[in-house]
Parts: C-alpha cells; structure tokens; sequence
C-alpha cells in the first residue's frame, strides 16, 4: 500500500483505499515483483474530525481490493459527515502497469477513478463527482513522471485540476513526491504544491508531507462547513501502516488550515487478505 497526499478532493478515508489499490502499480518494471496469482482484500476504516467552530464529524468506509499481476482495482462505499452535513460516495478505481517490449522503452502505468455520490449542506442537497485519469512514466530506474487530470463538481464547485508530479527512489527504503497542480475552468480558483516522504521497514511503513497554496473548500472535502473567509490552504499529514498475520492496519493523521477554518481528522483502518 501507499498511501497519498489526502488532498485534491478526497477524504482520509477514501484515500486510504484507493491509493491502496492503485499505487502499487510499479512504473519500472525492474523495481516490480513477481507476477502473482490474484488476490482480493477487503478494507474497513472509520475515522474522526474536528473543524473549528462546529461539532466537528466522522466517517467510515468498506472497500474491496483486487490484484492481478500488473492490474489492480478497487470499489468502495463511504459516508461522511462534518458541520451538520453528510454526503455518501460510491467509489472505483483501476491501474494498469505497460511493460517494457524492449531495452530501450520505459515502463508506464495507467490509472483511472471515479468518485460519484450526493450528499447535503444545511438545507440544500449537492451532487459529488470527481473523475480522475493519470499516467505514470519511469524516466529511469529511480525517477519517474506523474500527470493527472481530476474534474470536480462538488455542491456550486466545479473545474479540472491537473496535476504533475516527480517521484525519486533514493534508496530501496525511501520515497520522495514533489506535485504541483493548478485548476483551469471552472470556479475553483485552485493552486497547490505538495510534498511527501515515504519510508519502508519490514513490517512498518511511514508517511509525511505537506501541502501549501490555495483551494476551494470542496477541493479538500470542506463543502459542508460553514463558510470562512480566506482561500489559503495550509495541510499536513502523517501516518503509518503495520503489516500483520492476515492483513494491516493503518493510521493517518491530517490536519487542514484553509483560510479561517480549521480541521484535524484521523483515521484508522484495517486490510484484511481474503482467502484465494
């Protein structure tokens, strides 16, 4: 599993799962284990918020994993709520790994997702669609070049945020993500910048990152909160995972600064392997 940045539109728990199905997905094919006989795994996470000047909220969500070989998938159902509103969120997602035939050609991945639901804010109802292609190319055996186009309609918020990001491999225990992104169309007048440390142990794996820049509030899953002047965004995030007999658990920390709103969610989650 990897988890990602939980920004651009996605809540802590959503991202758990689909990031788990498909950031495995090896853009150098040298680095790539195996081929493995399919698996499947099932996810449960629920997870806590506080947002200044409201009750705060909370979620869950059951997701199922599937991998084959160079293919992976995902499905998810998720419900949220935060400042007196809740939405749900149906989920799918899928990648694809594109070996090299030769020497001489880089190895790619191809992704794609859709995050489609509604939900209410107050006394209005809002639909929730976010729909996300990207792909993954390896520039060597260490570095290699992400671009991603995600479009967003999220209660009176709308637009495309694509998103270009570099990954370096300094070591076979580390892991490092520069991405920048920046909306076009639409109103959600959004530019970001984000980085991100992942470390790997034998049985533990940890994150850390930051994002700076400025966002609509339904770009960070905020559409439900009162309104707050200011369009600064200012995140952190860590976290850590623990494999276990039959699965791992997961938690993640995040915390939110988007003009004078302020939220801190956290996260646990537990994979489960199922039997083949």
């Amino acid at each position: 599993m990897r988890l990602i940045a939980p920004a651009l539109g996605l809540s802590c728990t959503a991202l758990l799962a689909v990031t788990q199905a498909v950031a495995d997905v090896p853009a150098d094919a040298a680095a790539a284990p195996p081929a493995a006989a399919a698996q499947d795994r099932l996810m449960l996470s629920a997870d806590g918020s506080h947002l200044s000047g409201t009750g705060g909220g909370g979620g869950a969500q059951v997701a199922w994993l599937h991998d084959l070989d160079a293919a992976k998938t995902a499905a998810a159902l998720e419900y949220q709520t935060l400042a007196g509103g809740d939405w749900v969120v149906g989920t799918l997602s899928g990648a694809r790994a594109c070996n090299a035939r030769s020497a001489s050609m880089r190895d790619c991945s191809l992704n794609a997702e859709a995050h489609l639901g509604a939900g209410r804010a107050g006394s209005h109802s809002f639909r929730y669609t976010i729909l996300a292609g990207g792909f993954n190319y390896a520039l060597s055996r260490r570095l290699s070049a992400q671009l991603e186009d995600r479009y967003v309609d999220v209660d009176s918020s709308r637009g495309h945020l694509p998103k270009a990001s570099l990954t370096l491999l300094p070591g076979s225990r580390a892991l490092t993500t520069l991405s920048y992104a920046h909306s076009l169309g639409g109103n959600l007048a959004t530019e970001l910048l984000v980085a991100r440390i992942d470390l790997y142990e034998p049985r533990w794996r940890y994150l850390a990152g930051a994002v700076y820049g400025s966002a609509a509030p339904a770009v960070v899953n905020l559409q439900s909160a009162p309104a707050a002047p200011g369009r600064t965004l200012k995140e952190a995030f860590v976290g850590c995972a623990r494999s276990m007999s039959r699965g791992e658990l997961q938690l993640l920390g995040d915390y939110i600064g988007l003009g004078a709103s302020r939220r801190f969610t956290l996260t646990l989650g537990y994979t489960l392997a199922l039997p083949p």
